[in-house]
């Protein structure tokens, strides 16, 4: 009996394993000369397949072969994730990259149609990104005052153009972005949270006010200092003793005289 029950909890486990690593994301695909759209859950990994009905298998093609596979047309239709693109003109369609489509009336994000994006100059830059001859838009949101021919993707959260920095697709203030570097620390790793262009330390999007930038270094986590003061994120930590000041944890540290935890002072 208890051998019996060790093969069956084997068997389990293999199987979860083997739906794990058989997890696939959705998308289409031509299969026994029909058209299907496959939905996979996050949470189960079970697969759910519906047929196409509408899509002309002789004439289908997945317009994104080999990223996500959820853009595709036929002779007659557009589709976004297995349903066809309502009022979409096919005769100027075309799939832009990066999850964009466009027609002569509109841009498309799947199939959210773009405010105010000019489907004639549109092009796809990376990442979600497109432009126009005006604009910078990240999904189907313009980024505000950023420029179109001089805008670059520096990483994730950092963009930049000629006159500003934007960090999630907002302005970081008094930043210069020709200068934009990372701030290094630790074993010579790079520390994506803290950013300088020579003259201020930024967190994230928000600057560590009046930090003297000839003595400041990075503790570890979201603790730095400089020779006055320490400071958590960029909030300066009152009574924090910096010759003594350790960081244990990206949120915990120690100094000879208290312990902190997200900058606040514990004892």
């Amino acid at each position: 009996m208890k051998y019996i029950l060790i093969v069956i909890l084997l068997f389990t486990l293999f199987n979860s394993f083997s739906c794990f690593n058989s997890y696939k994301k959705s998308g289409f695909e031509i299969m026994n000369n029909k058209v299907y759209y496959h939905d996979y859950s996050s949470t189960t990994y079970a697969k759910f397949s519906t047929e196409v009905l509408e899509a002309d298998v002789s004439s289908f093609e997945i317009l994104d072969k080999g990223s996500g596979q959820q853009f595709a047309r036929d002779y007659a239709h557009f589709f976004v994730r297995g349903k066809i693109l309502s009022n979409f003109d096919h005769a100027t369609g075309m799939y832009l990259g990066n999850n964009h489509l466009k027609d002569k009336n509109h841009v498309y994000f799947y199939n959210q149609i773009i405010l105010g994006a000019d489907p004639s100059s549109s092009q796809s830059i990376a990442n979600g990104y497109i432009k126009d001859k005006s604009s910078i838009f990240c999904a189907t949101n313009k980024i505000e005052n950023a420029d179109p021919i001089t805008f670059e993707i520096i990483d994730k959260n950092y963009n930049r153009d000629q006159r500003y920095l934007f960090f999630e697709n907002k302005i970081v203030k008094g930043f210069d972005p020709s200068n934009f570097k990372y701030v290094k620390g630790g074993p010579s790793h790079r520390i994506y949270n803290y950013i300088s262009d020579g003259k201020v330390i930024v967190f994230d999007n928000k600057t560590i006010n009046h930090v003297d930038i000839s003595s400041w270094e990075h503790l570890g986590g979201c603790y730095s200092k400089d020779a006055q003061f320490v400071y958590y994120k960029n909030q300066k930590i009152p009574d924090a003793d910096p010759e003594s000041f350790k960081a244990s944890h990206s949120h915990e540290a120690s100094d000879k005289n208290y312990q902190y935890k997200k900058g606040i002072r514990l004892n």
